[in-house]
């Protein structure tokens, strides 16, 4: 009896410690943007510790709606850059308001932007 225990505990620790370590498609936080600098890149107050990951896709909107779209480039463990490659309203788009940011991770991304999601090994390899 007690072995059946603890391989069931074992199970159930083994269970609930596993981790997802990127954004899943249901996925939404609030956050801020804390920084704006050139070529269209945001850093936000969200991170690792919240499961953004490098290359994750997603959508910003606001209460009066969508803003933009973009490709996480760097994450830390409390803010993320992210490029921002489609702005439908940079009108919104301010450091005093309260955003909704969306993983649209499924969804496909611009030809020009695949750099930011792709890794070239071709260096690595001799001919």
């Amino acid at each position: 009896m007690v072995k059946v225990f603890n391989i069931a505990t074992m199970l159930l620790l083994v269970f609930f410690s596993v981790k997802t370590f990127a954004l899943e498609s249901t996925d939404r936080f609030n956050t801020q943007i804390l920084k704006i600098y050139n070529r269209n890149i945001l850093v936000l107050n969200r991170g690792l510790e919240d499961g953004i990951i490098k290359k994750d896709h997603a959508k910003l909107s606001s209460a009066d709606g969508f803003i933009a779209r973009g490709i996480c480039v760097q994450a830390t463990l409390l803010t993320s850059h992210w490029k921002i490659y489609r702005v439908v309203r940079p009108e919104l788009v301010s450091k005093d308001t309260i955003y909704r940011l969306r993983s649209i991770n499924q969804s496909e991304i611009p030809t020009e932007l695949r750099k930011y999601v792709m890794v070239d090994f071709s260096k690595y390899y001799n001919e």
